[in-house]
């Protein structure tokens, strides 16, 4: 039996791209890249048709970076840091609120 092995999508452009040309369309998208098919024309920004490995790659570059945008540090529901002490619950609680006291020198 043989182990299931997941694709890269280099590979599922590839299969999906009949003409053999490098170039993906529409209608290739829908019968064999649906998610290609869905995103269609958020990749074809040039609007020509057609898109071909380097507007796909372009476009996952283009989505990982704003997807860190959109991650915010006050989120509940992201992990906190190990030094972070405060609860989403809970107030934050001042850091470092001491104050500097002199030490004077006995005689």
């Amino acid at each position: 039996m043989k182990p299931h092995v997941r694709r890269k999508w280099e590979e599922h452009f590839a299969q999906a791209n009949k003409a053999h040309d490098g170039h993906l369309t529409l209608e290739e998208a829908k019968a064999g890249y649906p998610t290609i098919a869905r995103h269609f024309h958020s990749i074809d920004v040039d609007g020509k048709g057609f898109v071909t490995v380097d507007d796909v790659r372009a476009w996952h570059a283009l989505r990982r970076a704003t997807a860190h945008l959109h991650q915010t540090s006050d989120d509940g529901l992201r992990p906190r840091n190990a030094f972070q002490r405060t609860y989403p619950d809970e107030p934050p609680k001042p850091q470092n609120t001491s104050t500097t006291t002199q030490v004077s020198a006995r005689p």
